[in-house]
């Protein structure tokens, strides 16, 4: 077995680095190139950033080892955005040669400490918007790529629901244009535990009107037939008509379904549905409770102890399908339950300090709400090709991501100029340290090259007059003075108007940009301290990069 050294791993890390930059960050803004990907004997055309980075594979499996931690946080950052994955990128590549230039443990901290506080700065700066905002259509009109028809979908989709959280499922359309059908319920995580269960047993979508739910906050692994006749029996003779009892569960074993199945068999009806959410951790037990107020469910902690709870009949339409269901509240005291809800989560919301804005903690409750307020929409994507409809779906995702993340958390204005503005205010609350270390300087200057980056790949000719410090800090004495930001002037290259990004209507999700910049200084860091890549296969063997 022999040793990996250090620079042949850097110079293996530094070429998939550039490869993989090269591939996904040249599609970034109007002026991005087109990528032909072949998916088995189909080829798809894209300019979509993600869309080139998932596709991304190297032969070799070590160049292919650095490729999956270079694309994580690009991915994670369109997951939880729908925006963000070229900056990720271009933010890792920066970062990685910044990282390898001061390889020390002092000055990585320091650089670490540039980048938390543009961060915390770029926080600071994010301009809230509601469905009516016109920086909403702008938003999603930069993150659509110019496609005014497909950005004004997404907006009217928010501008129509008012005060709910729309949830948007993306079909292939038949035909050239789009076609939006409204529901007027819930989205809910829940299917079906065994397709069995479906009314014609094929795991279909099948609604039910009149049931009796019963929340089990647990993995039902163990279950006795008699109590299950015992709750049919109690059900007898405190409900009247022909009521099944909805189990809902995190899960369900195998064996358990075949139990109930056969009890259905036995009573020659269907007189238990199981559903399960896979919901898993302490974080699930918060959302078994939602969908416990959301049904008017009785809610234990195990199976045995089913008949404890009330057993509470729901008259409101519940569609459970085999990905998700939905529920159509239509009484006020269901919808007055579910009000109650959502203010008890807001209102923990806004005791958050104001670091823990971006927190997990606040994301998560953020989907409770937008669950719980929310709205099933089904978009069927209309196009002239196959090719054209996939090409427009992967859009459509991006869009509404981005539009869904901005009324979330603010937008910040586009072109890169927020990184600028945040990390000149990040040095200037590091000037004392800057001025007093030669070596803090250097990372300084240095770090100039990455909160430009975006802004001069984005603008292209226009900055080819930044060549030396000196001119960059002319551009940044013109940006900013360290009370307020002055106007940047951009171009759009949509149309070639020139002005600020506020007055040409081009804005980033502020969620995106800081996941971005977080995503690529830990990529970054890892990168440049990586000093081995082992490759074990099926035998236990390990190959060792040297």
């Amino acid at each position: 077995m022999s040793y990996s050294h250090l620079n042949n791993t850097q110079d293996l890390v530094e070429d998939v680095m550039t490869n993989v930059r090269q591939a996904v960050v040249s599609t970034m803004g109007p002026n991005g190139k087109l990528s032909a990907i072949t998916v088995g004997t189909s080829v798809k055309v894209t300019k979509d950033g993600v869309t080139v980075a998932k596709s991304l594979k190297f032969p070799n499996p070590f160049h292919e080892a650095v490729n999956r931690i270079i694309l994580e946080p690009a991915i994670k950052t369109d997951t939880e955005c729908g925006d963000g994955t070229t900056t990720t990128i271009l933010l890792t590549a920066e970062l990685y040669s910044l990282y390898s230039q001061f390889p020390n443990y002092r000055e990585r901290k320091f650089i670490d400490k540039l980048c938390n506080k543009t961060i915390d700065e770029l926080s600071r700066m994010s301009i809230a918007v509601n469905n009516d905002s016109p920086e909403l259509y702008s938003l999603a009109l930069t993150s659509s790529n110019g496609d005014e028809k497909l950005a004004k979908v997404i907006t009217d989709i928010y501008h129509a629901a008012g005060d709910k959280y729309p949830e948007i499922e993306l079909k292939e359309g038949l035909g050239g244009d789009d076609q939006i059908v409204r529901s007027n319920g819930l989205a809910v995580n829940l299917i079906y535990s065994n397709p069995s269960f479906s009314k014609n047993g094929n795991g279909t979508a099948s609604e039910f009107t009149h049931f009796i739910p019963i929340v089990i906050d647990d993995n039902v692994r163990n279950v006795d037939a008699q109590v299950l006749i015992q709750m049919l029996s109690a059900l007898d003779k405190r409900v009247e008509g022909e009521v099944c009892f909805l189990l809902i569960a995190r899960s369900f074993d195998n064996s358990i379904n075949s139990v109930i199945l056969q009890v259905n068999n036995q009573v020659k009806r269907q007189a238990f549905v199981c559903a399960q959410t896979n919901f898993g951790g302490s974080v699930g037990t918060l959302l078994m409770q939602d969908i416990s107020i959301m049904l008017n469910a009785g809610m234990v902690k195990v199976f045995s102890d089913v008949m404890s709870v009330d057993l509470n009949t729901c008259d409101d339409k519940l569609t459970i399908g085999s990905s998700r269901s939905v529920f159509e509240p239509t009484s006020d005291a269901v919808r007055g339950r579910i009000s109650a809800q959502v203010a008890s989560i807001e209102e923990e919301l806004n005791s958050y300090e104001r670091g823990e804005r971006f927190s997990m903690r606040a994301r998560f409750n953020e989907k409770r709400i937008r669950d719980l307020k929310g709205e099933l929409i089904t978009v069927f994507v209309g196009g002239e090709t196959q090719s054209e409809i996939k090409e427009r779906i992967d859009r459509f995702e991006d869009v509404s991501k981005a539009v869904k993340s901005a009324l979330i958390n603010g937008v910040l204005p586009g072109v890169g100029t927020a990184l600028i503005t945040a990390g000149v205010f990040a040095m200037g609350d590091l000037s004392d340290e800057i001025s007093s270390d030669p070596v803090y300087g250097q990372i300084a200057n240095a770090f100039v090259e990455v909160i430009f980056s975006q802004y001069i790949l984005l603008m292209g000719p226009m900055m080819n007059l930044l060549g030396t410090k000196e001119e960059k800090d002319a551009i940044m004495a013109a940006v900013i003075d360290m009370d307020e930001p002055r106007p940047f002037v951009v171009t759009n290259m949509r149309d070639n108007t020139v002005g600020t990004p506020r007055e040409l209507g081009i804005f980033d999700t502020a969620y995106a940009s800081i996941t971005a910049l977080r995503g690529g200084m830990q990529t970054a860091k890892i990168l440049a301290s990586l000093d081995s890549v082992l490759i074990g296969d099926k035998l236990a063997a390990v190959h060792i990069q040297s």
